[in-house]
């Protein structure tokens, strides 16, 4: 269905990569084409126009596209990885990793109380009532292992973008968990 098909994602960012690890199952690398529609707002809208034929969405959106009558063709769950300038040390940003972890327990036990927030980022597209919790995943952040850094690399060459030179040494900084 996707096969030289228009997909807006966010280039080289998670929506991109999530996208990538969905339909290479499908379709060789040829034949995913991506754009950049801007906001997952503006993604709709050019869904809507038929400028694309598929955008990659999250939450609350996929709310917001599924109340439209929109199909959903494929669905992940992505990790993340955390990213912070060199400005910030260690110590502070493991001060805020153990704040995820803690907001990771409180979200994991109900995330009702904190949806509000959630459907606000659709200007009044969606309900509380109408968004979808059960999509919601929540991981405390983690150390960047080699292993998974070598299969991201490896991942990565298969798609070419690899960044040149890239090793662990050189792109991995764990100083929160030292």
């Amino acid at each position: 269905m996707l096969k030289d098909k228009l997909i807006s994602v966010t280039p080289n960012n998670g929506s991109h990569f999530t996208m990538l690890k969905m339909v290479e199952g499908f379709l060789e690398p040829g034949h995913v084409k991506t754009t950049n529609a801007g906001s997952m707002l503006k993604r709709l809208e050019a869904l809507r126009r038929g400028e694309v034929d598929a955008v990659v969405l999250m939450e609350p959106w996929i709310s917001v596209a599924e109340k439209e009558g929109l199909r959903l063709v494929i669905e992940s769950h992505s990790t993340r990885s955390e990213a912070a300038s060199d400005e910030l040390d260690g110590p502070t940003l493991a001060a805020m990793f153990r704040a995820q972890a803690r907001a990771v327990d409180v979200l994991e036990k109900d995330p009702k109380p904190f949806v509000h927030y959630l459907v606000a980022e659709t200007g009044g597209l969606l309900k509380e009532r109408e968004f979808q919790t059960w999509r919601l995943l929540h991981a405390p952040p983690a150390p960047y292992t080699r292993e998974r850094f070598d299969d991201a690399y490896n991942w990565t060459v298969k798609w070419n973008m690899t960044v040149p030179g890239a090793t662990y040494e050189n792109m991995v900084d764990n100083r929160a968990w030292k």
